[in-house]
């Protein structure tokens, strides 16, 4: 594991784990990854026949801890990489068994 990293999971509509979704001892947090609506790379060289497009993934899920932990870090009170990693670890509705699992992180 690297330190002041974060790696996430991702579960689909109803909650459980996507079928491509990375899971074991790594995973911290899950994100919604799962018909996220998003811009989209246009053929011929893309994967898309339109700007935007329902993907799915963990590069979908990412950028929703992302932007929590961005959020969190232009307050004072989150100053450090760790402090940031406990308040999204605490707050996270936690899926699956009760706390931390290799499927949802916390």
């Amino acid at each position: 594991k690297f330190e002041h990293t974060l790696a996430g999971a991702a579960p689909d509509i109803n909650n459980t784990p996507a079928s491509f979704s990375n899971f074991g001892p790594e995973v911290d947090l899950a994100a919604p990854g799962v018909s996220i609506y998003s811009t989209c790379y246009v053929k011929p060289a893309g994967i898309c026949s339109s700007t935007y497009a329902y993907l799915s993934g963990t590069s979908m899920a990412t950028p929703h801890v992302a932007a929590v932990a961005a959020l969190l870090a232009s307050l004072p009170q989150f100053d450090t990489p760790e402090r940031l990693r406990v308040a999204l670890e605490s707050t996270a509705l936690d899926l699956g068994a009760p706390g931390w699992d290799q499927y949802y992180g916390y």
